[in-house]
């Protein structure tokens, strides 16, 4: 099974915050088109519905609305790991063979 990729993650997050599309898509400076594909793909591989779409607005199931609070946690997890290894500006080694 494919998993979906941190920057899926970020789409329905951005998806779910506004629940508009044009909307989400102006906010994340993508177009529409590639705002839904980063939608559908993680849905194709998961084999579940997250979003319903009409005209006006965007609908979240259930099990979206638990995937975009998780996904949240994790784009900051992975945004303070990134900061993180940002401080390090020096490789240190650690293992054998260090006095």
């Amino acid at each position: 099974m494919r998993k979906p990729t941190l920057k899926q993650f970020r789409c329905l997050c951005v998806v779910a915050g506004h629940q508009h599309f044009g909307q989400a898509a102006s906010a994340s400076h993508l177009s529409q088109c590639l705002l839904s594909a980063g939608i559908d793909e993680p849905e194709d591989a998961l084999g579940v519905s997250l979003v319903e779409r009409n005209n006006c607005r965007v609908y979240l199931s259930l099990l979206c609305a638990e995937v975009v609070k998780r996904a949240r946690v994790l784009l900051v997890d992975v945004q303070g790991m990134v900061s993180l290894c940002g401080g390090w500006s020096t490789f240190l080694r650690c293992g054998y063979g260090l006095e």
